[in-house]
């Protein structure tokens, strides 16, 4: 099966992990775990590996389980050897281990450590899709030949030069011959006595320590600060684990080279991370400005718009994301749910459909069509949609219970038991909301 993600996970935080993939697939994102993953009879170190190779990136469900588990010092290990990206999503407060701290330290990590739950699921999945569309996304960054090198070097060299040919022309201008001898060995001996003190000055300084200590000291404090470029803050932000120091980290390699799209768009997406949306728009709109043709700045524009309950606007830039860019489903998919919610299911009818045409078997777009048939009483096409979404994610919980709902519908109360004590057994904490 195609898939975008490989959970991680040890086998006591199934839930967690069943939740979590759940999530991942109602918002289009295609999701590989074990066992549901696995044919029956195959072998299964070598499913593992063969998922690793073709994923994009590993989230791992990381806790004192998955701490002590060889096997998921396994799979992070080829993962990292991969070169593919690991998000460890931490729901409990411990530190890894040496083994896994080597391969993960660096990582940008995902704390869902304060309920609720569904909220860091929600957040896990916004940072994936960021992740999936810079690597599927055919947008180029804009040179960063802005950063005004000729500035901090073109003072400099003439002033070294200056100095250079000052002693030459001093030279040509004053031949030996025309000095008088004695005022030549009134100079000399002025030199040699000048030679002595200095001499006795040296002496007299050598046991003073700061002469030694200041050149040591100044290269670690001040130089790699200064050569610091645009680009190393913007790779520094990307690295960092902590979101305030992602936005510090970008919003410095601004101030070097305002004119980078890309710094604004990762900034933007830092923003909304921290539900700072207004900041993020503002920050995509710069991107825009700096790279007209930029989808993915539109498309996450959208969302902010989406998350303040501004539809229209959110509609409008999925809808010029998808001009610049109309393969890209779960674009589709985004403007779907805004049309959902303002109420015009016609439209979020025709957005769901097109992004199953671009991704055949799109588990969550399956679902959200069937719901949309529900409420239009075309009862036999939702639970086509339905059948085939739990058939495709035989641990899809949002399949389960929309279809519960759609069998009340329908009035075979056994059969909406049935999908109901199916969520109760796949989610029995109830962390999966809504359907």
């Amino acid at each position: 099966m195609a898939h975008d993600v490989f959970v991680s996970y040890a086998h006591q935080d199934r839930t967690v992990a069943n939740a979590v993939c759940a999530t991942l697939e109602a918002h289009g994102i295609r999701c590989w775990i074990a066992p549901r993953d696995i044919l029956p009879g195959s072998d299964w170190g070598a499913a593992i590996i063969d998922a690793i190779q073709e994923t994009k990136a590993l989230v791992l469900i990381f806790s004192s389980n998955s701490n002590d588990s060889d096997q998921i010092k396994r799979e992070i290990e080829r993962t990292v050897h991969q070169g593919i990206a690991v998000i460890p999503f931490r729901i409990e407060d411990v530190l890894p281990n040496k083994t896994l701290e080597y391969f993960i330290s660096t990582q940008h990590w995902l704390d869902a450590l304060t309920p609720p739950l569904e909220d860091h699921m929600a957040h896990l999945a916004e940072t994936i899709a960021v992740l999936l569309e810079k690597k599927i996304s055919k947008d180029k960054p804009l040179p960063a030949g802005g950063e005004a090198p000729a500035p901090s070097q073109s003072p400099s060299q003439p002033e070294v030069k200056a100095r250079e040919e000052r002693p030459s022309t001093i030279l040509a201008s004053a031949p030996p011959r025309q000095i008088p001898w004695i005022p030549l060995v009134a100079v000399v001996g002025l030199l040699l006595v000048l030679v002595v003190a200095g001499g006795v000055w040296w002496l007299r300084s050598q046991p003073v320590v700061a002469t030694k200590e200041v050149p040591a000291s100044l290269p670690p404090t001040v130089e790699p600060t200064a050569k610091l470029s645009a680009d190393d803050y913007y790779n520094l932000g990307n690295e960092a684990k902590d979101t305030d120091d992602k936005i510090k980290y970008y919003t410095k390699a601004i101030e070097i080279n305002p004119y980078n799209a890309q710094f604004y768009y990762y900034r933007g997406r830092a923003y909304n991370n921290k539900n700072l949306f207004p900041l993020a728009i503002e920050d995509f709109g710069k991107a825009i400005q700096y790279q007209a043709n930029y989808p993915s700045a539109y498309a996450s524009r959208g969302f902010s718009y989406y998350e303040m309950g501004q539809q229209d606007a959110a509609i409008a830039d999925y809808t010029k994301s998808i001009s610049l860019d109309p393969n890209y489903a779960v674009t589709f998919f985004k403007r779907g749910v805004s049309f959902q919610k303002k109420g015009d299911n016609a439209k979020a009818l025709e957005d769901y459909t097109e992004a199953i045409r671009l991704r055949p078997g799109y588990v969550s777009a399956l679902n959200n069509r069937g719901n949309i048939y529900i409420r239009k009483g075309e009862y036999e096409k939702a639970l086509a949609d339905l059948n085939e979404a739990v058939r495709l994610n035989p641990k899809y919980v949002y399949g389960y219970k929309s279809r519960a709902f759609l069998y009340e519908r329908m009035g075979d109360k056994d059969r909406a038991a049935a999908d109901r004590a199916k969520v109760k057994e796949l989610d029995p904490k109830g962390l999966v909301r809504g359907f």
